[in-house]
């Protein structure tokens, strides 16, 4: 079955007042995740040919919504058990339980990735937000362009040769070369999501020096095209501040919501493969 290329359709069933901060953090989400076709002209920007990440990196972020800290979220590199030679890594959100009682999250995603070819070979999402729930198990084919649902037992079509899963493409924007982008360019990284690809932009903002708990750090600011009359109020809502450095670690992530809005800030980071430059 030929996977129809979207728009900006949504990816779950929302509420006005949902938060979804594992959505927010993977979007790089990261993070990143209601794209929408772009009005300005973008580029496939150029990877870097060496990962700039490793087994052992672990990122932690505080998830707040208006000024209260509601949970965390959390993304892990490990060594695949599976399929020797890949990452398998593991992206969690969970509330806190005081918030629980106002809006329970339980989220896991996890993607098996291919540090050779900078693709996933398997993605697995199981989530659990307010009542809501949703389990997912795709298989990658990227040689004969094919994504086969496991739950469904149907086979979709990819259109690129680098197709990303909804974590994974976190990832592989690490590996984008972003010496050379100017303000307004935009980023393209093919992504397959609920059956359908997605055509995901990241619009460059420029360079910024952004205060934190760890310091002062170079950063570059990245906005996500989103589609209006979701979950947010306009396009460009939401965005994302990480490291001008190797590691294209996130720091800070702002979006607003029709209802307040929503905040992940870098909480503490262990085994980077390149030493942040903090100040």
């Amino acid at each position: 079955m030929k996977a129809k290329l979207s728009t900006g359709k949504p990816w779950y069933k929302s509420s006005t007042t949902s938060y979804h901060w594992t959505k927010y953090l993977v979007f790089g989400a990261i993070a990143f995740l209601m794209a929408a076709t772009g009005r300005n002209k973008y580029r496939e920007v150029p990877i870097i040919s060496e990962v700039s990440f490793r087994e052992g990196e672990k990122m932690t972020y505080y998830v707040a919504y208006g000024l209260i800290k509601a949970g965390e979220a959390e993304l892990t590199i490990n060594p695949s058990k599976k399929i020797p030679g890949q990452f398998h890594i593991v992206g969690t959100g969970n509330s806190y339980s005081f918030f629980d009682v106002f809006f329970k999250v339980r989220d896991r995603y996890e993607t098996y990735f291919d540090p050779n070819k900078k693709v996933p070979t398997e993605f697995v999402r199981d989530i659990n937000e307010g009542g809501y729930s949703k389990q997912q198990h795709y298989v990658f084919d990227h040689a004969s362009k094919t994504v086969f649902d496991i739950k469904k037992q149907r086979e979709y079509s990819m259109d690129h040769e680098r197709t990303q899963d909804i974590l994974s493409a976190f990832y592989y924007a690490r590996l984008l070369d972003t010496r050379n982008l100017q303000v307004g360019d935009r980023l393209y990284i093919p992504t397959f999501l609920d059956e359908e690809m997605f055509r995901f932009f990241l619009e460059f903002k420029g360079r910024e020096v952004l205060s934190t708990k760890h310091g002062k750090i170079r950063t570059l600011k990245f906005t996500p095209v989103v589609q209006k009359g979701r979950v947010f109020n306009d396009e460009e809502t939401m965005t994302i501040w990480v490291t001008d450095d190797q590691n294209r670690m996130p720091i800070l992530l702002k979006s607003k919501l029709r209802v307040g809005a929503v905040r992940l800030e870098l909480k503490e980071f262990a085994n980077l493969k390149t030493p942040p430059k903090f100040y």
